[in-house]
């Protein structure tokens, strides 16, 4: 009998050995697992489990455990029974009730193994399969109690497991909410792409994939557009999350990314929901609305694949128009003229089209704008175009909206840009008009309006506008328009005026600089944004002398009294407002003002204030903003560049030190800058000086480079003087954690600072009571005081210090 026992076991082992080494043995393997069942079931199961148990041991990826997982969820899925006292017992129920009693162990790879091969059995389990009640209650127990597990890698399994037992057509599933609640909080990317792959599309669920299109992990956004592409109808989404979504990925910044998003709209949308119908794509994404956006979508699409495009000149709607306009941009792009007079074989025949839809503004938009991608060398075509837009501009009917693209096409066609300048002026007095004006005086006034805003945008030769008519088109469409009551008008007046400031910033600062500031106090959002826009414009496009000195107080923005003075005066009044905006309740207002600002203080085109650029980092690192995207991407993108363009720029930063941290610390529970962590504040603001340090190293050598050298030397000094000051208050502790990322080189030190660092360290603990701020100091002490052994070992040795500290 022991015989036939141990021969039982002897198969079950070779059986295992069979198949870790191969897939090609599982056949094989499963036989002499069969046959050690059939000769001896108990010592069958025993010899079963003891195998199972050394694999629950491995947490690694090995390519053997794998196997063998594999190995064992099909034979264990393929209705094996074994005896259990006097009774036939599935297997399947065995080695389930075995693993989840198991799941909660000690060892990591033991829940991670367990959880894995439960998650494995219940996916490859057939659907007309029976679970018994207490069972199936005790693997939806046992795997939420994973869930919760510390390892991501347990949890992420765990989800796996729960995958087949969520039921999302009940609101009050606990897997589903299980499923929800790791989507939406999980720190870990691998246990949030698990919830995506395996979560059932739901009315709960949708929402939070889409979401997770937006995710910091690269492998979480490409799992969410893939899950997107196989199992969401983009008709299931409203046409604004359509868009985001797309413009998002197509966007990215992550080559990965953007090719899971195009799989999406070509796999997916073009030729799974829409079968291959661009135009009922199109239809998808509502082009009225969205049009620069479906522009960039079918640019993205024609240059991954060659679509085939089939579009009757003849017969336009909006959708087929702006699939013409970008199917051409594109071929324009190949260079591909053959292909383009496909669609439009001459100037005169586009003439014939332009003509037959122009009661239609949207396809009109459409077809002007294809006019950047044709040639011109026509010249009767080329004079028969200049006529019709010409007629187009005065025609009343035509709308505002055309009207920008009538003036692009219109500058297309002309042979020089004077002789564009001088015919746009020409319409523009006929529209001026007095017999004109007595009809309909709102309509022309945003017909002129609208033409003058895009004749000023066209790049060309600025003095030819500037100087020779300027003081007309001012009297006939600005100042009238400035003082309209249509909100609309006021808008394109003020955006007018700004544009002949920026060409003319001289004049812009004595004259109407006053104008925008009033502008900026007292109207609409819009128009104050708009107002803001140009003064920050006048301010970096202006002439004036570039201020290069750093001011400490806000009060270095009064006026002066020095040569130039009403200039002066201006420019301190203007930029002293604008950085009153910083703190505006306003999201766009103050995004605005930050984003001014951030360019002023790159271009140094504004004096660099100690307070303006700590009221920056305090928004940085404000809680409140971390939802203004835009802001955050500005000033992250702003400070690095500012802290390595000038040296200079670093003693500012220092400046900026412990005004920032005191101000986070000092900031009552009630704020939302009182969440901010300072340890992580600080780490930053020692980062950017560094950063500059190493940028500038060996690049050149002045008095402020010398400075800049030793900026941590000081931080250290004065974090120091600040424990002393205080050793057992809140400060203590953040400043002593602090100290920790300071980066000093004990040896470019001098002396003067290891004996005032010395004496500081030494007062410091004899003051510092508070055991976490005692056990910071000697942390920092040791490693200071490490270095400086270090230094002084090999300085009685022909061994280089640098090359010591680079290998540590």
């Amino acid at each position: 009998m022991a015989e036939y026992a141990e021969e039982t076991k002897n198969l079950v082992f070779e059986a295992f050995d069979s198949a870790k080494t191969s897939i090609a043995s599982f056949s094989r393997s499963l036989k002499l697992l069969e046959k050690a069942n059939a000769t001896n079931s108990k010592m069958f199961l025993e010899g079963f489990l003891t195998c199972l148990n050394r694999i629950l041991l491995v947490y690694t990826k090995d390519p053997k455990a794998e196997r063998l997982i594999s190995f064992v969820v099909k034979f264990v899925n393929s209705e094996v029974q074994v005896l259990i006292g006097d009774n036939r017992v599935d297997l399947f129920t065995v080695i389930i009730a075995y693993l989840i009693q198991h799941s909660s162990a000690m060892e990591k790879s033991v829940r991670y193994r367990c959880c894995q091969i439960v998650a494995d059995l219940l996916q490859y389990r057939a659907d007309d399969s029976e679970i018994s009640e207490e069972l199936w209650n005790g693997i939806i127990h046992s795997m939420q109690i994973r869930c919760r597990d510390r390892i991501s890698s347990v949890r992420s399994q765990a989800l796996r497991a729960l995958s087949r037992v969520q039921d999302p057509y009940e609101a009050e599933d606990p897997v589903t909410k299980t499923f929800l609640q790791l989507l939406r909080n999980d720190v870990a990317p691998n246990v949030r792409t698990t919830a995506l792959h395996y979560v059932a599309i739901s009315d709960q669920s949708l929402p939070l994939i889409i979401q997770r299109t937006r995710d910091t992990s690269e492998e979480v956004r490409i799992q969410a557009y893939s899950v997107l592409r196989e199992k969401v109808d983009p008709r299931a989404l409203s046409i604004q999350q359509r868009i985001m979504i797309l413009r998002d990925g197509l966007q990215s910044r992550s080559q990965n990314v953007r090719r899971s998003c195009l799989a999406m709209l070509k796999q997916g949308w073009l030729e799974g929901s829409c079968d291959s119908n661009l135009t009922q794509l199109v239809k998808l994404l509502d082009v009225e609305t969205n049009e620069d956006d479906v522009v960039l979508i079918l640019k993205e699409l024609f240059a991954e694949s060659d679509i085939p495009v089939t579009i009757d000149v003849n017969e336009l709607s909006n959708e087929t128009a702006i699939i013409l306009k970008a199917k051409i941009a594109h071929y324009r792009g190949l260079s591909d003229e053959a292909s383009i007079d496909l669609f439009i074989p001459s100037v005169q025949v586009y003439c014939d089209i332009l003509v037959y839809f122009q009661k239609q503004s949207f396809v009109t938009r459409q077809l002007l704008d294809i006019s950047e991608y044709l040639d011109f060398s026509d010249e009767a075509g080329r004079i028969h175009l200049t006529k019709i837009i010409k007629q187009l501009l005065l025609d009343r009917e035509v709308d505002t909206e055309t009207v920008p693209h009538l003036v692009r096409a219109w500058y297309k066609c002309e042979t020089s840009y004077s002789s564009f300048v001088a015919a746009c002026s020409e319409l523009l007095g006929e529209l001026c008009a007095p017999e004109d004006r007595l009809t309909d005086d709102v309509v022309l006034l945003e017909r002129g309006l609208a033409t003058l805003k895009e004749l000023l945008n066209v790049k060309g030769t600025k003095e030819s506008i500037a100087n020779s008519c300027s003081k007309n088109l001012v009297d006939g469409f600005i100042q009238p328009g400035l003082i309209s009551t249509n909100h609309k008008i006021r808008l394109l007046a003020v955006e007018c005026l700004g544009l002949f400031c920026i060409q003319d910033t001289e004049v812009a600062a004595v004259q109407h600089l006053p104008l925008f500031l009033q502008i900026c106090s007292s109207d609409t959002e819009e128009l104050q944004i708009v107002a803001m826009k140009t003064l920050f414009d006048i301010l970096l496009c202006s002439k004036w002398q570039q201020r290069e000195t750093t001011r400490e107080l806000e009060d270095d923005y009064a006026p002066r009294s020095t040569h130039g003075e009403d200039v002066e005066n201006l420019e301190a009044e203007c930029i002293k407002f604008l950085a009153e905006r910083l703190t505006s309740n306003s999201v766009r207002i103050r995004t605005c003002a930050v984003e001014g600002f951030a360019k002023l203080l790159v271009t140094r085109r504004a004096p660099i204030c100690v307070s303006t650029l700590t009221c920056l980092l305090l928004l940085y690192f404000d809680p409140f903003t971390e939802e203004d995207f835009t802001l955050r991407q500005c000033l992250s993108v702003f400070f690095p560049i500012f802290a390595v363009s000038f040296l200079d720029n670093v003693l500012v930063i220092e400046k900026c030190f412990f005004s920032v941290i005191n101000t986070i610390l000092d900031a009552p529970p009630s704020k939302s800058l009182s969440e901010a962590s300072v340890v992580q504040v600080a780490e930053y603001l020692l980062y950017l000086t560094n950063a500059s340090i190493s940028y500038h190293r060996n690049k050149e050598s002045s008095d402020v480079y010398e400075q800049v050298v030793h900026v941590h030397e000081r931080i250290c000094c004065r974090l120091l003087h600040a424990i002393i000051d205080d050793p057992d208050g809140k400060k203590s502790r953040e400043f002593s954690k602090i100290l920790n990322f300071l980066r000093i080189n004990i040896m470019e030190v001098s002396d003067e600072f290891k004996q005032e660092f010395e004496d500081l360290l030494v007062l410091a603990k004899e003051h510092v009571t508070v055991r976490p701020v005692v056990t910071n100091i000697q942390r920092f002490e040791t490693r200071i005081l490490s270095r400086n052994r270090t230094c002084e070992a090999v300085e009685s040795s022909n061994i280089d210090p640098e090359a010591v500290f680079s290998q540590k």
